[in-house]
């Protein structure tokens, strides 16, 4: 009895760490977007792994290696001041990345589409940064791949059409507004054609994965500054692995950890809606805040070296991490 016991210990954890769900995913519609410091860490995730990833969605995020491992720069340059931001030395870093083989090719950079949007009313990050991306973009893709966005009278917020967040121009949490636009139908439009109009999502699809169990020794979730669990949506058809299926992952902004405001990013920013009428799956990681060692107290994802000067790489915890995640759900066949 007591071996019995035993045993059906070990199948319920590995049943919970390593849930046997079964996906069928395209391995070439794999895209990625964020927010805020999520969208300087999606920028990071597409140029580490672009030789994988087709597109890339980014609201209120500035070029890769932006804060060049300093977070007076990323609070600065990255942030405030773009005429502070010397492009032709980021690119003189990605290209030395890549020599170093801790990214991918550049020359992979080019058969993605990219999306850029920037609200006029950003208080925090200035759209001369995203400008800035932009223009770091245009040594690795024709600007024919781009659409910028700059027009809304936005704060610095995810932008939805979702009438029970504030006003568009409202600074304050969860960051996510209502600015009769729905970014995430935009970002993902954008990436993937034109798509089905979004319905309702389903509760019940969504899934939580042990976050933690991907991250790599030595790290653990305190000191990679992640949660525990990370979130998926996962559409009816994508779970019944009859339907081809896309793979998107979403990053959160700071001070957008499940403490800070529960489940909001991961199921009220529009990207379910359109996952479920489209087949697409959406990885949800998330930051945790840190205090002490690593210094990351609203819980931002590491776009300026907390975790190691290596954060902008394959090399980072972080990075291992998300990818880990992102290739699970692909093998899950």
């Amino acid at each position: 009895l007591v071996r019995w016991m035993i045993l059906k210990t070990v199948i319920l954890f590995v049943c919970l760490v390593f849930p046997t769900w079964s996906y069928n995913v395209n391995p070439d519609l794999i895209s990625v977007s964020g927010f805020s410091a999520g969208a300087f860490v999606a920028v990071q995730y597409h140029v580490s792994y672009s030789e994988t990833l087709m597109g890339l969605g980014v609201i209120a995020g500035g070029p890769y290696w932006c804060a060049n491992d300093n977070l007076g720069t990323a609070l600065s340059s990255c942030m405030s001041d773009p005429t502070l931001i010397d492009v032709n030395e980021l690119v003189s870093a990605t290209n030395y990345a890549y020599k170093m083989k801790s990214i991918d090719s550049t020359t992979n950079i080019a058969k993605s589409t990219l999306y850029l949007f920037s609200g006029t009313k950003d208080s925090v990050v200035n759209t001369g940064v995203v400008k800035k991306l932009a223009t770091y973009y245009t040594n690795y893709m024709p600007v024919s791949k781009m659409t910028q966005i700059y027009n809304y009278s936005a704060e610095h917020s995810f932008p939805t059409n979702n009438a029970t967040f504030g006003a568009c121009d409202y600074l304050g949490s969860p960051y996510i507004n209502n600015c009769d636009y729905d970014a995430a139908g935009a970002i993902l439009e954008n990436i993937y054609g034109k798509l089905n109009p979004p319905v309702p999502f389903l509760d019940q699809n969504i899934i939580q994965l042990d976050q933690g169990s991907f991250i790599p020794n030595p790290y653990t979730p305190a000191k990679a500054s992640l949660y525990q669990y990370a979130y998926a949506y996962v559409p009816t058809n994508c779970s019944t692995n009859q339907t081809s299926c896309a793979l998107h992952t979403a990053f959160h902004g700071c001070e957008q950890t499940v403490p800070n405001i529960g489940d909001l990013y991961y199921k009220y920013t529009g990207y379910n809606n359109w996952a479920e009428s489209n087949n697409i799956i959406i990885l949800y990681p998330q930051a945790a805040q840190s205090e002490l060692e690593p210094y990351n107290p609203e819980g931002c994802f590491d776009w300026w070296g907390y975790t190691t000067e290596s954060y902008a790489t394959q090399l980072a915890p972080q990075m291992i991490t998300f990818n880990s995640m992102a290739n699970y759900l692909m093998q899950q066949q």
